[in-house]
């Protein structure tokens, strides 16, 4: 999803580095391909920006419809940025990268 998102973004930048630094060269290595820490970085920036994006989309339609408009609408769309990005497509998707998990101890 965010490889998606990220490409619809910036196009064939994105879908560079995204080739750059995320997608294995064979299947099964996608793991030890990742550990390189400049590929974990690059992994995650794409993560934040596609979450962001998708944050930001919302907030202007969420401002837009309730006819939201100047600093409120920039602060709305901000808000939602950093949520969207760090929230879901950080917190949540890269959480296994970082060894983590979501479920209750």
């Amino acid at each position: 999803m965010g490889f998606v998102l990220l490409t619809s973004y910036t196009g064939v930048v994105g879908a560079f580095l995204y080739v750059l630094g995320c997608r294995e060269p064979l299947p099964g290595l996608h793991e030890r391909y990742v550990a390189v820490q400049w590929r974990q970085a690059l992994g995650s920036t794409m993560h934040c920006v596609a979450g962001d994006g998708i944050g930001i989309l919302a907030g202007a339609v969420l401002a837009t419809t309730l006819g939201i408009a100047g600093l409120a609408e920039a602060a709305l769309e901000y808000v939602l940025g950093f949520a969207f990005g760090w929230t879901i497509f950080q917190a949540l998707f890269m959480r296994d990268m970082a060894g983590g998990s979501t479920s209750a101890p």
